[in-house]
């Protein structure tokens, strides 16, 4: 229903990548319990924290999710051989560019880059 012309606007693929990570990792409320405390006892976990983070975003927790990739790229800027990162530039897209998460986001994203 969305005009050609209009198909590439961040607005409308901000919409369809949040729609496709919605697909990819929905999870139920004790889930994010369970991932969070697993996240908490073991701070360098970086596997269960990028699981935990596509969860958030898939519930379009998007604040929860770019901070858990912040952690891991803090740690290892190409962790798993750029995962973390291509996956917080999917949340950036998602909740758009001038989403507070997205604007602190890319911030702290260009501290951890440029420190």
């Amino acid at each position: 229903m969305i005009p050609e012309d209009k198909q590439n606007d961040s607005a409308v693929k901000g919409v369809r990548t949040a729609i496709e990570m919605m697909g990819d990792s929905a999870a139920e409320p004790d889930e994010f319990e369970a991932a969070l405390s697993a996240v908490l006892a073991n701070p360098d976990d970086h596997d269960t924290r990028f699981e935990l983070a596509e969860k958030y975003g898939a519930a379009g927790r998007f604040g929860d999710a770019i901070d858990h990739l912040l952690i891991i790229l803090g740690h290892k800027l190409d962790w798993s051989e750029g995962k973390a990162k291509e996956k917080l530039l999917q949340m950036f897209e998602a909740a758009g560019a001038t989403d507070p998460a997205t604007v602190s986001g890319r911030r702290r994203l260009a501290s951890l880059m440029f420190a």
